[in-house]
């Protein structure tokens, strides 16, 4: 080979290299950014979460807007957290109405 063709195939092949450590790094980025939501899945139905398995990159935390809870991958099955925070907040003025001074501030 000439020299001008050893220039090339090098710089060739380090185009190639610099080409696919773009592309990792872009992978890698969007697996960030899809894992960023604060680990959380979403989801409209509590039946996606169910039929949903997690891969090791997926979050292990899933949200569904149809039942407004959360759940949680404990490696082989998802377990909601019981009551949604919806029904929590309602059964705590429920308890506390009395006591509760809907309308104090805590702007002075």
């Amino acid at each position: 080979k000439t020299e001008l063709e050893l220039v090339d195939s090098s710089l060739t092949t380090k185009i190639l290299t610099e080409e696919e450590r773009a592309k990792a790094t872009e992978a890698n980025l969007q697996l960030q950014i899809s894992t960023g939501n604060a680990g959380i899945k979403y989801f409209e139905t509590e039946a996606q979460v169910l039929a949903f398995t997690p891969s090791t990159t997926d979050p292990k935390q899933a949200y569904a807007f149809d039942t407004k809870k959360n759940y949680l991958w404990n490696g082989s099955i998802w377990k909601d957290e019981g009551v949604n925070q919806l029904e929590l907040a309602k059964t705590f003025y429920r308890d506390n109405k009395d006591t509760i001074d809907i309308t104090a501030t805590t702007e002075k």
